[in-house]
């Protein structure tokens, strides 16, 4: 059961959840010169789509020095996923560990982050695709000294065939702010480049919030954290844990929750909150629903008016508008050629 008074803000240590719990080296050894970028990808029984997802990490161009480190939260040997990885022990910058206990999936992102050996920690889940120039991108960004880097997802559906792995547009990014982060919440923590110090400082992933990514906006308000305009990464619905109805029933109920918080570290007065919050939380289903299951109906979804959801479109755009002019003011444009 989720507690209702929990601080999404509080820093506190979640890796003794899982210190007592060792990762094993099955394949792989770590270079003697630190890469700069850790690709980490924690893995459970998903075979076919990690396969793809390792493939689209190996096929970076330029000339890159980064690791990709695999963590398997399945501690049974010469399963299909360690059968599997075999046939990769001749990548020399692949490292691969399996955990002796399954730690959860919020333990198992904590553990990828310890594991990693690079300056930035790049998370991708199993099922995920990161285009082909994905380095090649992110690269100049990090040289800028932010401590963070989201990236946009793009997605697409399973079954269909692979979407073409590049990407050639203009590269920007912008300074991310908690009002920010509301308008255009980071709903994937798949592919954004963190600094590895700061998850360390901020104290990891924890399970009290159902999905891990909640993480993400801790390093918003404590961190220099910047969102590229590019699409970086292909999203892969259908499979993915998070999209499972009662997983987004469970996230719905906790974002209700973090929102109200977002809004006190904004600094709106609780009396706003009260009215603001219907209304927010129909612009958040609406939009989860619309950007990444249009299948999934919410449970509650029929209670809404259409009158309620026109009058928290307009409050959505009112409060855009004015976030708009004050980013152009005030926030700096970094246009990476």
């Amino acid at each position: 059961m989720f507690d209702v008074n929990y601080d999404f803000f509080l820093i506190e240590n979640n890796f003794k959840e899982i210190e007592g719990v060792k990762s094993e080296k099955i394949q792989g050894d770590i270079s003697s010169k630190l890469p700069l970028v850790s690709i980490v990808i924690p893995t459970y029984k998903r075979v076919s789509t990690l396969r793809e997802t390792l493939d689209s990490v190996i096929r970076q161009t330029g000339n890159h020095n980064y690791e990709i480190l695999v963590v398997d939260n399945n501690p049974e040997r010469g399963d299909e996923t360690e059968l599997m990885m075999a046939e990769y022990v001749s990548v020399k910058n692949l490292l691969y560990f399996k955990n002796t206990e399954n730690i959860g999936m919020a333990g198992n992102w904590s553990r990828c982050s310890e594991l990693a050996n690079g300056e930035w920690v790049v998370l991708i889940h199993d099922d995920d695709l990161l285009v082909n120039n994905y380095l090649d991108e992110i690269e100049p960004c990090l040289i800028n000294c932010v401590d963070g880097l989201f990236v946009r997802p793009k997605t697409f559906i399973d079954g269909e065939p692979l979407p073409t792995l590049n990407n050639s547009e203009r590269m920007e990014i912008m300074k991310i702010t908690l009002m920010y982060q509301y308008l255009f919440p980071i709903l994937c923590a798949s592919g954004n480049a963190l600094r590895k110090s700061k998850i360390l400082e901020y104290g990891g992933y924890t399970s009290k919030t159902y999905a891990p990514d909640f993480f993400f906006s801790k390093m918003v308000y404590y961190s220099n954290v910047y969102v590229t305009n590019k699409s970086l990464i292909y999203y892969r619905k259908g499979l993915n844990e998070s999209t499972k109805t009662d997983v987004m029933d469970k996230l719905n109920y906790v974002n209700h929750y973090f929102r109200i918080q977002n809004f006190q570290r904004i600094g709106i007065p609780l009396y706003l909150i009260n009215i603001i919050m219907p209304y927010s939380d129909i612009l958040f289903e609406q939009g989860f629903q619309k950007e990444w299951n249009k299948e999934y109906q919410y449970s509650h979804m029929k209670k809404y008016k259409k009158f309620d959801v026109f009058i928290s479109g307009i409050i959505y755009r009112i409060v855009e508008i004015v976030i708009k002019v004050i980013r152009r003011v005030k926030r700096k444009i970094i246009v990476i050629e």
